[in-house]
């Protein structure tokens, strides 16, 4: 069982290394963000990157998921199957689009006009980003991880470096923010549109869209579609109610206390996500559910071991990091860490204890528990943000974590239970909390 336990580290590795370059982005301009802008025009800049990124979970229906499960290798269906996904995808993109412009007339009486006309300009990323999307999906498709990896930093840096330039060398402020990123993000479709030519031999064609096929990949990936909004809202909902009842400052705090821990999932949790699924079904093929179980546990246990004390030890320096990355001028932010860096850590134990639900194919039962606790999150924010600010916010983010992990783990053991070490967890975190206070 040692030889998984390790082979699951390595592909994590290997997962977290394309993460790091990624992650390094975050680094190079949150502390040029957090200088340049206001509380007020960070809080703005992060409710448009919300509303675009939520978006896009929309318009994609699940094409990045249909794009792996219908990928092809025949060349005569190449060029059928790349043209539908990226066509279709723009046709989905650019109906939405229009839609939601049509439909912020109705959202004035709740957000100050010019986040409405920001939001308006930079929606138009969501139609370049989708597509660069699809790409990336289909590199991933042919399991070229080297190309992915390389496609998926560009796509990473081309944006931040034409926003970083309008924002620094022509004082644009937040709309060069976004303007940047839709300049950069043109330039990547057309950088990965010439690799993809080349490359793969594949061009798009619009008499090569096929609506059947379309019809098909649509069907298959909406409900992804539907998981990727639930866990956007669960994630990121609580902005827009911190903006109505608090305004664009307080969520410019908010969103700097929460985008610090969000790095830890980047490097751990998101990791353990792409890489335990793959590991857990080849166990299962070919040693049977024993051989999981145990897998499991002890997977459990060295999660539990690397994660409990980066709970403590990011608390423990909480106030130090925003004062370095993000200067004194938001302070107050470290009150929400403890509740964030919680949360996000017992979302990668879900990832551990749901495996049960995931072989024996009982995602529905995912799907209607994150309802459930998307719901909890709203109401729990409407009734604590008004009364104790932002930390209400963030402790409505643990509640309803704690809440879905513990009933899909429950809901999970019901189909494939394994031994949890209760007590390896109660030293790992004694231990912790002792270093913590000596500290």
């Amino acid at each position: 069982m040692e030889e998984y336990v390790k082979k699951i580290i390595w592909h994590m590795s290997h997962y977290a290394l394309g993460n790091i370059i990624v992650t390094l982005s975050f680094f190079v301009s949150f502390p040029i963000f957090t200088r340049v802008f206001s509380q007020s025009e960070y809080g703005i800049m992060s409710i448009i990157g919300i509303t675009i990124s939520l978006l896009s979970s929309v318009t994609l229906v699940g094409f990045p998921q249909a794009a792996v499960r219908f990928y092809s290798t025949k060349n005569e269906e190449k060029t059928r199957y790349t043209s539908t996904l990226v066509i279709g995808v723009i046709i989905t993109s650019s109906v939405a689009i229009f839609l939601f412009l049509f439909l912020s007339f109705f959202l004035l009486s709740f957000f100050d006009r010019y986040i409405i006309n920001l939001i308006r300009f930079s929606i138009f990323a969501v139609l370049f980003s989708n597509i660069t999307s699809i790409f990336l999906a289909i590199v991933r498709s042919s399991q070229r991880t080297k190309l992915f990896n390389i496609l998926n930093v560009l796509k990473t840096y081309i944006p931040l470096f034409f926003s970083l330039l309008l924002i620094l060398g022509f004082h644009m402020g937040v709309f060069g923010r976004f303007l940047g990123m839709i300049i950069g993000l043109i330039l990547v479709c057309f950088i990965f549109y010439f690799i993809f030519k080349r490359d793969f031999g594949i061009s798009i064609n619009k008499n090569k869209f096929s609506k059947p096929l379309w019809k098909e990949m649509f069907l298959y990936g909406y409900a992804f579609s539907f998981s990727a909004i639930l866990s956007m809202l669960m994630t990121s909902g609580d902005r827009y109610v911190i903006q109505y009842y608090l305004g664009s400052a307080q969520v410019g705090i908010y969103s700097v206390g929460y985008q610090l821990p969000i790095q830890i999932q980047m490097l751990i949790v998101s990791p353990l996500n792409l890489a335990i699924f793959p590991i857990v079904m080849e166990i299962w093929n070919k040693k049977g559910k024993k051989a999981v179980q145990n897998f499991l546990h002890k997977l459990l246990k060295y999660y539990s071991m690397l994660a409990i004390p980066v709970i403590f030890g990011f608390i423990s320096i909480s106030k130090d990091i925003i004062t370095v990355f993000a200067t004194e001028k938001f302070l107050g932010a470290e009150k929400i860490i403890p509740f964030i860096i919680t949360s996000i850590i017992l979302y990668g134990g879900y990832f551990i204890t749901y495996a049960g639900l995931m072989i024996y194919k009982k995602t529905n039962i995912i799907v209607k528990f994150l309802l459930i606790a998307v719901i909890l999150n709203l109401a729990l924010n409407i009734l604590l943000v008004p009364i104790i600010g932002i930390v209400g916010a963030a402790i409505a983010t643990l509640i309803s974590y704690l809440f879905y992990t513990l009933y899909i783990s429950f809901k999970s053991f019901n189909f494939l239970s394994f031994k949890i070490d209760y007590f390896a967890m109660v030293k790992y975190t004694t231990i912790s909390a002792i270093m913590f206070f000596i500290i």
